[in-house]
């Protein structure tokens, strides 16, 4: 878990998965993806559109607690990311998919401590 100063409107949580698919003819399809979401569990998709960018701000402190990322994490980061593979029909009913968190970063907008 890392924490990065970023050109963001409020603190926010950017997971990264690396996500392994079952795709026609017995291929497999292996994809990075971002996902971001506010402390109210909506998704930032301004923020996973700008991941090379945020992801190479300057370190910063946590502005959540522990137990604040962990319930931010659990309520919405997830289903949010089944949610993306569904629309982009990369989790599949006939094709398998598995999806690992590569990294987590609190995103802290620039000016906070």
């Amino acid at each position: 878990m890392g924490v990065n100063k970023a050109d963001v409107g409020a603190v926010s949580l950017l997971t990264l998965w690396r996500v392994e698919a079952s795709v026609e003819g017995g291929h497999r399809r292996v994809v990075v993806q971002p996902i971001a979401i506010g402390k109210d569990g909506a998704r930032l998709p301004g923020i996973e559109r700008r991941v090379e960018a945020v992801l190479h701000g300057e370190p910063g402190s946590p502005v959540w607690s522990f137990a604040e990322r962990r319930a931010v994490f659990e309520s919405a980061a997830e289903a949010a990311l089944q949610r993306e593979l569904r629309q982009r029909s990369v989790a599949r009913e006939q094709g398998g998919y598995a999806a690992e968190l590569i990294g987590c970063v609190e995103l802290v907008p620039n000016g906070v401590a």
